[in-house]
């Protein structure tokens, strides 16, 4: 196993701080979100300031990845764009409609009456 460089472990020790911060996000108010595109731009820096890569080229390696996000972010704004719209326009009220079974819900807890004789 090859021995791992300085920007290897300062990479590693940078996910796992920012691990840390996304599991005790409701202690450090600091959202999830944030807190992973920190760790991700940080991570992309010590990359960029090591001076080689596996690919050869950094910037064409962060255009290989800023395009797969890419196309991942597009597809969930267009997505929770569709969901919105079918809010708005009351699209799920026909579903909600259809799980209704004789005013309860189909998944809905029942009452379990059970015959038990007395002592």
């Amino acid at each position: 196993m090859p021995e791992l460089d300085t920007h290897a472990l300062l990479m590693i020790a940078v996910f796992i701080i920012g691990y840390v911060f996304i599991t005790i996000e409701h202690v450090v108010r600091i959202d999830k979100a944030t807190t992973a595109l920190l760790t991700g731009i940080i991570c992309w820096i010590i990359q960029y300031a090591r001076g080689t890569s596996a690919c050869g080229d950094e910037i064409y390696c962060l255009e290989v990845h800023m395009a797969a996000i890419s196309q991942i972010v597009f597809f969930l704004l267009g997505a929770l764009a569709i969901v919105e719209l079918m809010s708005i326009h009351k699209g799920f009220a026909v579903i909600a409609d259809l799980q209704i079974y004789h005013g309860q819900y189909p998944l809905q807890a029942r009452e379990c009456k059970v015959q038990t004789k007395p002592p």
